[in-house]
Parts: C-alpha cells; sequence; structure tokens
C-alpha cells in the first residue's frame, strides 16, 4: 500500500475487524440470554391468540441502529415471520402475544420511548405487573433488545437482550501503532461513534437468521421463495 494513500482506511478496517471479532466472545458469554432471544422469536412463527390475531414481531431503532432493524426485519419476512419496522406508514398496533425487538447502543428511556410513541416501554412493563382492563392488550408482550450495557434502562425492561458493551483497545500492533503516530491521528477515533455497535449487531443477527432458519427446517431456497420478485429478472 503506497504511503499515506488509504492508510487510515486500512488501519479502520483493521480496527473493525478486531471489533466485530468480539462478537463470538458473546455469543459464549451470553448463550443462555441468546438461547431464550431465539426461543421468543422462534414462538412468534404463525402464531394465533385468543383474541384471533397472528403474532406480530415489530422492530424499533434510531439512526444506523433503525437500519440494522430493516436489515433483520427483511430476513425475519424471508423467513416468514409477521413483521414491521416501527416509523413505517403500515405500522399496525401491538397486540396481546406481539414481540417488540429495540437496536440501541445507549439504551436510555428517550432514545427507546421516542421510537415508539404509541406504545411506551414503561406502560408495557406495568400492564405486566398490574393488568387492567385498559392495558390487557399488552399481558404477553415479548421485549427483546440489543443493547449496549447491562445495566441500561432497555436491558433492564427486556424479556431477552443481547448487550454489545463498546471495548475500545489501544492498538499493540508496533507497526500500526507508529503509522498512526505519524498521521497524527487518534486510534479511539478509527472506529467512530456507534460503528462498531451497530457492525457487530448486524453480523449477530445475520448469523441468528441461519440459526432460525435450521431451527425452522427451513433451507436458503424457502427463503428465496419469499424474496421480492417485481423486479427480479426472468429466469432464462
Amino acid at each position: 500500500m503506497k504511503e499515506l494513500e488509504l492508510n487510515l482506511m486500512d488501519l479502520s478496517l483493521n480496527e473493525l475487524l478486531r471489533t466485530v471479532n468480539k462478537t463470538e466472545d458473546i455469543l459464549q458469554s451470553q448463550y443462555e440470554e441468546i438461547r431464550e432471544f431465539r426461543d421468543i422469536i422462534l414462538s412468534g412463527n404463525n402464531r394465533h391468540f385468543d383474541n384471533g390475531n397472528e403474532s406480530t414481531i415489530f422492530l424499533a431503532g434510531s439512526g444506523r441502529s433503525g437500519f440494522v432493524a430493516k436489515f433483520f426485519a427483511m430476513r425475519l419476512m424471508h423467513l416468514g415471520f409477521h413483521v414491521y419496522v416501527f416509523g413505517e406508514t403500515l405500522v399496525p398496533p401491538v397486540r396481546d402475544g406481539d414481540i417488540i425487538l429495540f437496536i440501541s447502543k445507549s439504551g436510555g428511556e428517550n432514545a427507546v420511548t421516542d421510537s415508539i410513541e404509541s406504545s411506551k416501554l414503561e406502560n408495557i412493563r406495568k400492564s405486566k405487573l398490574s393488568p387492567s382492563k385498559n392495558n390487557m392488550i399488552f399481558e404477553n408482550v415479548k421485549i427483546l433488545s440489543i443493547c449496549g450495557s447491562f445495566d441500561c434502562y432497555l436491558a433492564t425492561h427486556s424479556d431477552a437482550k443481547i448487550v454489545i458493551e463498546a471495548k475500545r483497545d489501544r492498538i499493540n500492533d508496533m507497526n500500526e501503532c507508529e503509522r498512526l503516530d505519524s498521521l497524527n491521528f487518534n486510534h479511539n477515533e478509527l472506529v467512530i461513534m456507534g460503528t462498531g455497535f451497530e457492525d457487530s449487531s448486524l453480523l449477530i443477527l445475520d448469523a441468528l437468521v441461519v440459526e432460525l432458519m435450521n431451527n425452522l427446517g427451513l433451507c436458503e431456497k424457502d427463503l428465496e421463495n419469499n424474496h421480492e420478485n417485481i423486479n427480479r429478472p426472468k429466469e432464462a
């Protein structure tokens, strides 16, 4: 690689790979929680309730986390789930037996409730603790989350969660350190803002898709049959 040309891109890519490689540690350390996370999603597959409604999975996320939510929502649709993303114009109301998945690095109360104005997370939690005629629609709603810490608002309100903590370890590679020093660049800015969280979330959820596919007895061809077909070229 030429000196100074794409130097930071190379260093940033190396750091991103180190960041997402830590997702395997997350699977090992949160194995039971992730299994519960998976099982709750599986429980929503073609499930019907006494009220006649089919179980729906709702996804929510702000900014880039919202795009990760849409990535996963598309794959859930390919798997045959009934799924919507909050913020879209055709989102129906949350009903008894539905599942809501939030993706938020901060996991703060404002970040969560801003994305679901019509169904506040605290109201769902209260309805579980003290059911009444007005909030019984939330009696069996399951809350899933992918967030950045174990003690954030979102994590403590979830039935199952996957926590991706943002840990920035300094580079030990002498060559990379020298390159950074020569460029007078801050190592902590090789992975900016929430990029590590968002990339790791996407990888974990993409791997979870394959796990769900296997549990549902599906193969890639089955998913292709649920793929959008209006703009796909005709087969020869």
